[in-house]
């Protein structure tokens, strides 16, 4: 019996062709922000020293979720039109020409951002990705080993599929690790 296929692709840098959360940072001039400046500090330093990457990313991407949550409608929906202008055509071309049974997108970005992006774009069964929660301490951002750990939580089947893994980063190893193949998304 053949198994069903799934889709399971990054969204920054994969379906669309920038980093969502930088663009926006730099679109908004929020790397004025001294909060925003001394994380990424935090998190060149952590990677240097191979410890806490994950705690300072997601110390970051907190910051900027929330700010992000906070702009004005209009402005998350200007956001949302100038990244359907980024949308990588080749990566989308490549899943809807393989047919998958379930198309998951799981990324660092945020929920909404990634639904509105793809919305009429790709017929997307599950987003797994940051959301704006009020407790911050216990926010964990969606990557790396994390993003495997939620993506196995969400789809508790994953093993009756071939998976098909589209990403431009390796930070994703663990999911690429269960992927049937492997696109690297340039």
């Amino acid at each position: 019996m053949m198994k069903k296929s799934l889709a399971l692709i990054d969204f920054d840098k994969t379906i669309i062709s920038v980093d969502s959360f930088i663009y926006i940072l730099k679109k908004e001039r929020w790397f004025f922000n001294i909060r925003i400046i001394w994380k990424v500090i935090e998190i060149l330093i952590a990677k240097l020293n191979h410890k806490d990457e994950l705690e300072k990313r997601s110390s970051l991407k907190y910051i900027l979720l929330s700010k992000y949550q906070f702009l004005p409608e209009e402005e998350k929906q200007k956001i949302v039109c100038q990244m359907k202008q980024k949308i990588n055509v080749d990566v989308i071309m490549s899943i809807r020409n393989m047919h998958p049974d379930l198309i998951v997108i799981a990324s660092a970005s945020e929920t909404s951002l990634i639904d509105a992006v793809t919305k009429d774009v790709l017929n997307v069964n599950y987003i797994i990705a940051n959301d704006y929660i009020a407790d911050g301490a216990s926010f964990r951002t969606c990557y790396g080993e994390e993003k495997a750990k939620r993506f196995k939580e969400a789809i508790t089947d994953y093993q009756d599929y071939d998976i098909y893994v589209w990403t431009d980063s390796l930070s994703d190893k663990p999911i690429i690790d269960l992927a049937k193949e492997y696109h690297h998304v340039r």
